[in-house]
């Protein structure tokens, strides 16, 4: 992951960077670990000492096979989704997984990543 400088948790300072390559490579580290696994898959969930529930905004959650990863937008990034789906092959099952960096959505101006998802359908 040499294309990648990441300089905030949030990833929407103007010095994070990254090339889909290098997201592709973490999330096949990263989707390797149960827990990180269940986690991004959940499309809701309640978390100790946070009042309410919290709500997964990925609608792609909703699709067969689609495990989850990680959505975003921001005007100066654009938009943004990592994401892994398990397929089958008679009776095999394979792991896909995708990643789409900056896409522009003007059509879709004041919707942010839903915007672009629901574009898509």
């Amino acid at each position: 992951m040499r294309q990648s400088t990441y300089t905030g948790a949030s990833g929407v300072e103007p010095t994070t960077r990254s090339t889909a390559d290098d997201q592709l490579k973490l999330a096949r580290q990263a989707i390797q670990h149960p827990v990180l696994r269940a986690v991004v898959g959940l499309r809701e969930t309640t978390v100790p000492e946070s009042p309410g529930v919290i709500t997964n905004t990925n609608r792609l959650l909703a699709k067969p096979g689609v495990v989850g990863l990680k959505t975003g937008s921001s005007t100066p990034a654009g938009g943004n989704l990592l994401w892994a789906a398990e397929v089958g092959s008679g009776r095999a099952r394979h792991l896909v997984l995708g990643a789409v960096l900056g896409a522009a959505c003007p059509h879709h101006a004041g919707r942010g990543h839903g915007g672009c998802a629901d574009a898509q359908r």
